[in-house]
């Protein structure tokens, strides 16, 4: 054999083993998830696997909604779990309402689309978001449409549901969670409220929590066919529907329904921001002007507190005195989007050290989960020092925080300063607001 053909083979060779090589990491982490030894979500955060890998791996269940939002569904088991237990379609059931009336599966024949609202007399949110139910069953109604509370808290709270019913006038009907229907249907559903669709087969549309009354009368309105795209609008470009969504001349869930815009497109053009919740869930959020919040519960000052670092040493209020300006980052190991970003707050933390800033990460999860954030921190080679939420941060400046990662600024002094964060940003977005930042403390 000629030196060029034993080259030629050695070549094919190294590269056959390099791809059996990946394909066996694959699987290995595969199997790790399926043990139940690596979280998918902290696998996908750190790059081990991708969606589509999970997904062709049966790892992650791909539900495409009809108004564009796409869900990964989370088929191994773990803490996080899909709401509905992966029904795509209602189950035989037989529940009384509040009122005593009998109801099964067969109520959903009586309606072009139901609604279904899972909600618990415990629930603040729950009861405040009544009179919305109320208002678009009453708005619909003649179209087809109908609405049905499902009380979470079951017959146990029967008198507290009738009395909450009763004080805020709503005439949707509201059913009794039983043994059958907490077996099946809600096993998982362990977050209230939380909406959901039927149709009159009974099919599950589908699954989202929802707040204003135009959110709701948005996706009911696709649904039921009340929309429709002129037809002029196929013919124009990508830049125009854009240019038309931005204008809000058109609504973004008519584009996407109408597959004038993917949910790629729509994140590129910065109309969507995606996020990863827990159960690996993709979230798709529309853009706001400004990329800020304020969700930490009115505080300008950091409180007194003392917390664990990941290494186990003791960081108090007091840490904020040993730079001019500090980053915090706040994240959780079911995060994904939070981990990936991981990279680039270590580098800031390293550009930006020498002029007195520092980033300072917070586990949302906390001691439950110190063990996959220490991991999480180890596989990242991160520097900045992380700590985890104990009850006293949680009860204090963290206990309106509804997303992650959320990131606000605190001086020397434990000022709050500048704007919140919420969700990743750009290596720009987090260099202008540190630049401007530092420049105004001086």
């Amino acid at each position: 054999m000629s030196l060029k053909k034993i080259i030629l083979v050695m070549i094919i060779l190294m590269v056959s083993m390099s791809v059996f090589a990946e394909r066996s990491s694959l699987a290995q982490v595969v199997a790790e998830i399926k043990a139940g030894t690596l979280e998918l979500n902290v696998a996908m955060g750190l790059g081990d696997i991708s969606f589509d890998e999970a997904v062709e791996t049966g790892l992650l269940l791909k539900n495409v909604g009809k108004t564009g939002e796409i869900h990964y569904a989370h088929m191994v088991p773990g803490p996080f779990s899909h709401p509905l237990s992966y029904y795509i379609k209602i189950p035989e059931f037989k529940a009384m309402t509040i009122d005593g009336e009998e109801i099964t599966q067969e109520y959903f024949k009586e309606n072009v689309l139901t609604l279904v609202e899972l909600w618990g007399t415990f629930c603040s949110p729950c009861i405040a978001k009544m009179h919305t139910i109320d208002a678009i069953n009453s708005k619909y109604k003649d179209h087809g449409f109908a609405a049905l509370g499902i009380v979470t808290d079951g017959i146990e709270s029967v008198d507290e549901a009738k009395v909450i019913v009763e004080k805020k006038g709503v005439k949707y009907d509201n059913l009794l969670a039983n043994k059958e229907l907490n077996r099946t249907l809600l096993k998982n559903a362990d977050m209230v409220p939380y909406s959901f669709f039927v149709d009159s087969e009974g099919n599950i549309l589908r699954c989202f929590w929802l707040s204003s009354e135009r959110d709701y009368e948005r996706v009911i309105e696709v649904l039921l066919g009340l929309k429709e795209i002129e037809p002029e609008l196929n013919t124009m470009t990508l830049d125009d529907i854009i240019l038309l969504i931005k204008e809000r001349k058109l609504s973004l869930d008519d584009a996407l329904e109408a597959e004038l815009i993917s949910l790629d497109e729509a994140v590129q053009a910065r109309l969507l921001n995606r996020k990863v919740k827990p159960g690996g869930v993709i979230e798709y959020t529309p853009v706001t002007e400004e990329k800020t919040t304020n969700a930490l519960s009115g505080y300008q000052k950091i409180p007194e507190f003392n917390a664990k670092t990941l290494s186990g040493n003791d960081l108090t209020q007091e840490y904020f005195k040993n730079n001019k300006l500090t980053m915090v980052n706040i994240w959780g190991t079911f995060c994904t989007p939070c981990i990936a970003e991981m990279e680039l707050l270590d580098k800031l933390n390293s550009e930006y050290k020498d002029l007195g800033f520092a980033v300072l990460g917070i586990v949302t999860d906390g001691d439950e989960e110190r063990d996959i954030a220490k991991y999480i921190v180890e596989r990242k080679e991160v520097e900045f020092e992380n700590i985890s939420a104990n009850k006293e941060l949680h009860d204090s400046i963290l206990k309106d925080i509804t997303g992650v990662p959320l990131t606000f600024f605190v001086d020397g002094n434990g000022n709050i300063v500048g704007q919140q964060i919420l969700g990743t940003a750009s290596e720009n977005e987090f260099v202008e607001a540190i630049e401007d930042l530092l420049n105004v403390i001086g």
